[in-house]
């Protein structure tokens, strides 16, 4: 059998817009459209979680709903989304808890390809908003660990992984990429996915134009992504 070809993506639900639910309705049959098969949800309200479990041609592993970010709070929490007929759960979904000037939690998803049974980890993480100029030292401090962290994780990784998600924080981990570390595999603003490129390589992707639909104030990114034989 040959390699396995997947593709995965990163979308933010900007839940504080009109109709949540019925946007992310709309966002999922986007990226379905395009044959995403495994992606991040970063700051689903619960309309748009409840939304997603009602879809029939998904499942969901949600981490711990965030009770303070950043104010006007409404369950908000981090989603990740496969598609039933591509991939099964093939564990119990985890979390990476990281810090900030609150708890920031990002669901780990293990999965199984359902034809190639290639188990697959999907970490997706949301980092706050950094802006250079009001940064703290403090702040840059606890950035930085998120940052090694989250790579560490993906380094780690005996098995195809991906870190995908809202990371706020312009272009991570360029050193780590010149030494060949973890592959950036699509980026577009704050939205990056990144790979370990032991076991998984970018065979293509683009970008779902959200923004110009009104659908959310970012644009989601995909890659296409094939299992290295």
């Amino acid at each position: 059998m040959s390699a396995p070809t997947f593709t995965i993506a990163t979308v933010n639900a900007k839940r504080h817009w009109r109709d949540p639910a019925g946007r992310m309705v709309q966002i999922l049959d986007h990226l379905l459209a395009v044959g995403v098969q495994v992606f991040t949800v970063n700051e689903a309200n619960r309309a748009q979680v409840r939304a997603l479990r009602k879809d029939p041609r998904v499942s969901i592993a949600r981490a711990t709903p965030n009770n303070r970010f950043p104010r006007r709070n409404d369950y908000v929490c981090n989603v990740v989304v496969w598609v039933k007929a591509d991939f099964r759960r093939a564990g119990v979904p985890r979390q990476m808890v990281t810090t900030w000037r609150y708890p920031l939690h990002a669901p780990m998803v293990r999965l199984a390809h359902r034809e190639s049974g290639t188990i697959y980890k999907h970490l997706g993480p949301h980092n706050p908003t950094r802006t250079a100029a009001a940064v703290s030292a403090r702040r840059t401090a606890e950035r930085r660990t998120m940052e090694h962290r989250q790579r560490r994780w993906l380094r780690r990784q005996n098995v195809p992984a991906a870190v995908a998600g809202d990371l706020n924080n312009g272009d991570p981990w360029p050193k780590a990429r010149r030494k060949g570390l973890v592959t950036r595999a699509a980026r577009n603003g704050p939205d990056t996915i990144h790979v370990n490129p032991e076991h998984l390589t970018r065979v293509g992707g683009g970008v779902i134009r959200l923004k110009a639909l009104r659908l959310s104030d970012h644009n989601a990114v995909f890659a296409r992504v094939r299992v290295v034989a």
